[in-house]
């Protein structure tokens, strides 16, 4: 049977251990919350676009540390990509506008692949953009040379 010193020791480096786990979980800052996928088509552009074309997006936007601040989480931050299918794009954004309107562009998407576009690392939105997407009312518009007003359009939906 171990001595009560060899115990003593063992409980308090678990307890230690513990406290390490529990403090780097709160320190993390935390991690993106789940991703819905957006489906982006044709048809929700507007006007609606025929065809097949498509893409699908995971971006998402939501209140993350400033980067000046020691303590706050009150920057509205935007995340994610969008892969398109069926089309070359020329250029793709999101923009600030209720489904079946348009509006205008509020982030500028960077091409990351022949197929693929990504939120530029470290993008935060203003205060009202991220209002507006926790109302429903920010899309991902998908350009092309066919179509530069629009291909495919698919509104963002907050995390639940």
């Amino acid at each position: 049977m171990p001595s009560l010193p060899t115990m003593a020791k063992w409980s308090t480096l678990a307890a230690i251990g513990l406290a390490a786990v529990v403090a780097a979980g709160c320190a993390g800052g935390g991690s993106a919350p789940h991703q819905p996928i957006t489906r982006l088509t044709g048809g929700q552009e507007v006007p609606p676009v025929g065809g097949n074309n498509s893409g699908t997006t995971d971006i998402i936007v939501y209140q993350t540390k400033c980067p000046t601040s020691t303590g706050s989480l009150s920057c509205p931050q935007a995340f994610g990509t969008l892969t398109i299918t069926g089309f070359t794009a020329t250029a793709a954004h999101i923009h600030r506008g209720k489904a079946g309107q348009n509006g205008p562009v509020i982030v500028t998407l960077t091409k990351t692949g022949e197929n693929t576009w990504a939120v530029p690392d470290r993008t935060f939105v203003s205060d009202s953009d991220y209002g507006a997407y926790l109302d429903n009312e920010l899309y991902v518009n998908v350009h092309s040379a066919n179509n530069p007003n629009g291909e495919v359009r698919g509104q963002l939906r907050p995390t639940p």
